[in-house]
């Protein structure tokens, strides 16, 4: 390889790792009546316990904006430690916690108490824009 070629070679293997690790962080829309959220994962694939997502959204009748930072929330195995069953995910903010399960329950908590109990459906994004177009 000559040296002109390893300097081109560079940035389009670093530009398909960029793009790998998008296709790695998964997206989905969450729709309930009072809320439209998008959450968004920076695990590794694979990774089963993880502490990188991110939801934003708003509040749709207010549309008062939504910004926190995340992690995912597991049962433990028999040795106390080792993350076992999926049971959603969790987002904390000052005042508020919300909790998510992967049927699409969003549940908001006002420190212990529960504030709002709301099903929602998870959307892909095509589905939501035409939704907001009609």
């Amino acid at each position: 390889m000559t040296f002109r070629a390893h300097r081109l070679s560079q940035p389009l293997g670093i530009l398909c790792l960029l793009l790998s690790s998008e296709l790695i962080a998964g997206e989905r829309l969450l729709v309930t009546p009072s809320y439209q959220l998008k959450m968004d994962s920076r695990c590794a694939e694979g990774e089963v316990s993880c502490a990188h997502y991110t939801l934003q959204g708003r509040e749709r009748h207010s549309g008062e904006p939504l910004m926190l930072q995340g992690r995912s929330m597991h049962t433990t195995c028999a040795d106390g430690e080792t993350p076992c069953r999926f049971l959603g995910y969790r987002f904390d903010a000052p005042e508020r916690s919300f909790l998510i399960t992967e049927d699409g329950l969003l549940n908001i908590y006002l420190g212990d108490s529960l504030i709002l109990h709301e099903q929602g459906r998870w959307e892909d994004e095509p589905a939501l824009e035409r939704e907001r177009n009609q």
